[in-house]
C-alpha cells in the first residue's frame, strides 16, 4: 500500500535535529478545486492517475475536481500578525498571519470566464496545490476511519478579479486570488506527496488532469420561432462558442445525445432526429415530436445533451453541455 508523505531517505524526526532528506515548499504552478473535505488516501495513491482521472471528469457534478493553471505569475498579498505591546513591555498576538495570493494566468478568454463561475464558492472548495516539481501540497488529517489522507487548504475566499485590459507594453492580465481560512495549516499540517504512477514513475498531475477534465459545450438555437413546427437550427461549441462540434465530430452526436424535456412538468420529449449540416458552422437541426403529448402547446421546452459518460462514449472526450430554453406559444 502506497504511504502518503514518504521521504526516500531514512531520518524522520519530530525534533529539531535535521537529516540528510529535506523538503522545502516550491512555487506552485496551479492545483485543484476540490469538494470540501475530501482528499487522497493511500489507498488512492495506490494508482493516482486513474484516481485523478475519475474524480476530473466525475459524472456526478458535485464529486468533480476542477483543475486551475498553469501560473504565469504569484503575487503574494499576505498579512502579517498584529500584536499588541503593553506598558510592561509584554506583548499579545491579537490576529494570526493571513496567507492571500494573486495568480496571474495566460490561459485566455474561456478559461476566465470558466473562473468567474467559482466567485466566492469557498464554502463548497478546497484547495490542492500543485507545486513546481510536480507535487501534490495540501493538509495532512484523518478521515472518519482514521487513515492519513491528504486535504485540500481550507478556503476564506475565492475570487475572480476583473481582467487588466492589454496595452502596448503589457499584455492582458487575467487572475485568480485565493485566500487561505487557516495559517496554522501550511505553518504545521502541510503535507507533499510525489505524484506517482502504478510503476512509480513521477507524472504532472496537472497536465495529466488537464487532459482528463471536462470541456464545457455550448448550445445555441438558431432558430426561435422553430418551436411551432418542432424543428430547430442548433449550433453546439466547444468552449466560448469557438470551436464548432459539427465540424469537429459531424454525425457522431446523434438524437442519442440529446435531451428535450417540458420545463413545466420534466417530462421528456421524443427527439425524432439530430442531423448534422454540411455547412461551414455546421450546426445540427433538431427535430422535435410535436404528437408527443409533453409536448406543450403552451409554455417552455429545455434541452440540453446527455451527461459526461454517454458523451465520452460517443465523441471519445469528455464533455458536459449547457441547457437552452425556448417558448412553444
Amino acid at each position: 500500500m502506497a504511504t502518503l508523505n514518504l521521504l526516500t531517505c531514512d531520518t524522520a524526526s519530530g525534533n529539531t535535529g535535521i537529516g540528510k532528506c529535506v523538503r522545502m515548499l516550491q512555487a506552485a504552478v496551479g492545483g485543484f478545486f476540490i469538494p470540501k473535505g475530501t482528499g487522497i488516501s493511500a489507498a488512492d495513491a495506490v494508482n493516482l492517475k486513474t484516481f485523478i482521472a475519475g474524480k476530473v471528469h466525475a459524472a456526478v457534478y458535485a464529486e468533480r475536481w476542477h483543475p486551475v493553471g498553469n501560473w504565469n505569475t504569484i503575487t503574494a498579498q499576505d498579512q502579517e500578525e498584529v500584536t499588541q505591546t503593553f506598558e510592561d513591555g509584554s506583548s499579545y498576538t491579537n490576529r494570526d498571519g493571513y496567507y492571500s495570493a494573486m495568480y496571474r494566468h495566460l490561459n485566455g478568454q474561456c478559461f476566465h470566464q470558466s473562473l468567474r463561475r467559482f466567485e466566492g464558492r469557498q464554502e463548497q472548495y478546497d484547495y490542492l496545490e500543485v507545486d513546481k516539481d510536480g507535487r501534490l501540497v495540501g493538509v495532512a488529517g484523518y478521515n472518519a476511519a482514521g487513515l492519513e489522507m491528504l486535504y485540500g487548504f481550507d478556503l476564506s475566499r475565492i475570487h475572480i478579479p476583473n481582467l487588466t485590459r492589454a496595452t502596448q507594453a503589457e499584455a492582458v492580465g487575467y487572475w485568480l486570488t485565493l485566500d487561505l481560512a487557516d495559517a496554522t495549516e501550511m505553518n504545521d499540517r502541510v503535507m507533499m506527496m510525489d505524484a506517482k504512477d502504478v510503476q512509480g514513475i513521477k507524472f504532472n498531475p496537472l497536465a495529466y488532469a488537464k487532459s482528463q477534465s471536462v470541456k464545457d459545450v455550448f448550445l445555441s438555437n438558431l432558430t426561435p420561432s422553430g418551436a411551432a413546427s418542432g424543428v430547430f437550427t442548433i449550433f453546439v461549441a466547444e468552449g466560448c462558442n469557438d470551436v464548432s462540434i459539427g465540424k469537429t465530430y459531424g454525425a457522431a452526436l446523434t438524437a442519442a445525445n440529446v435531451v428535450a424535456k417540458n420545463k413545466t412538468t420534466g417530462a421528456p420529449i421524443t427527439v425524432t432526429s439530430f442531423v448534422v449540416q454540411a455547412t461551414d458552422a455546421a450546426p445540427y437541426i433538431l427535430t422535435l415530436d410535436t404528437t408527443d403529448p409533453d409536448y406543450p402547446a403552451t409554455g417552455y421546452i429545455e434541452l440540453t445533451l446527455t451527461g459526461v459518460t454517454s458523451l465520452f462514449t460517443a465523441l471519445g472526450n469528455y464533455y458536459e453541455a449547457n441547457t437552452i430554453t425556448f417558448l412553444r406559444s
